[in-house]
């Protein structure tokens, strides 16, 4: 493996890029990169039987190898030695499925990796809504870590963000961690997440043409295509930006399917960063109140 040349000569396979969810997104208040591991949407029995063992290994030496590549960048630009970045590991709804012991067994293996490739290169890990069950977890992978790493490592309490705030200017902190960032558009943002337990799935989202009507999908716009995703393997998130105001359809299909029903499990949080999204929905929600409850 080249090492040197990995981060130009290889990508990884797209069953990873797509569904390993976290990478790196701005800069602490010393100028070191951050990264953000977001554990819960993985689903590491569906990953580990789509892509091998040795793409997940070297996706993580690439990853740190981009970072590396960063913290020599930013050592120019402030004019000062940066060799370490900050984590930030994120364990909203870790699991059971997350202790699958070849996963466990494979996340040490990187561990281990990154104990004698980068030794200095982590300055700080926070982990943040920890769940009851990460003691069990951190104890099956702590013998992986050095004392020094294992020093750097702080389980932050439900004042997360306030904490967060200490280390990272608001600028450089997404908004759905107690910052400001925000993307360069601006616009409102709706991450969602998927998953079903059987057999894959249509998924579309689409905007409403009559506000109080039901409509079917061919009489509203299709701003995210239909199509079939296999989220029993593993589960699908993504992002959408709304271009305008109105009432958005999240559509799951399964009329193809005409023995099999399908449970389907998912969340959706929609984000309104700026006062002018917020106005233009505030103008919507008082028109849908104003109609007929009885033709909605």
């Amino acid at each position: 493996m080249k090492v040197d040349t990995l981060t130009s000569d290889w990508e990884p396979p797209e069953v990873i890029t797509r569904y390993f969810a976290g990478g790196m997104c701005g800069y602490d208040k010393a100028g070191s990169p951050i990264w953000y591991d977001v554990l819960g949407p993985l689903d590491p029995k569906g990953l580990m039987h789509s892509a091998s063992k040795q793409d997940f290994l070297k996706t993580k030496i690439r990853d740190c190898e981009l970072l590396r590549e960063e913290c020599f960048k930013q050592s120019k630009k402030h004019n000062k030695h940066i060799e370490a970045i900050t984590m930030i590991y994120d364990c909203e709804n870790l699991g059971m499925k997350h202790l699958w012991k070849p996963a466990v067994e494979l996340y040490g293996e990187v561990l281990t990796m990154f104990e004698d490739n980068y030794p200095e290169g982590l300055k700080t890990l926070f982990v943040i809504k920890a769940p009851k069950i990460f003691p069990v977890a951190y104890n099956l992978i702590k013998h992986f870590l050095s004392e020094d790493t294992r020093k750097k490592i702080q389980v932050l309490k439900s004042n997360w963000k306030e904490v967060l705030l200490q280390y990272i200017d608001a600028e450089q902190l997404p908004v759905y961690y107690g910052g400001t960032l925000t993307d360069p558009d601006g616009n409102a943002k709706c991450p969602s997440k998927f998953m079903t337990e059987s057999a894959d799935i249509g998924f579309g989202v689409y905007l409403k043409t009559k506000i109080g009507e039901r409509q079917k999908a061919g009489e509203m716009v299709e701003v995210v295509p239909n199509q079939r995703y296999n989220s029993h393997l593993v589960p699908e998130d993504g992002t959408f930006t709304c271009q305008e105001p109105g009432v958005y359809v999240l559509r799951f299909d399964n009329t193809y399917s005409i023995i099999h029903s399908k449970k389907v499990s998912y969340s959706v949080e929609v984000l309104l960063p700026d006062k002018g999204s917020e106005a233009q929905m505030d103008d919507l929600g008082k028109k849908i109140k104003e109609m007929d409850v009885s033709k909605i």
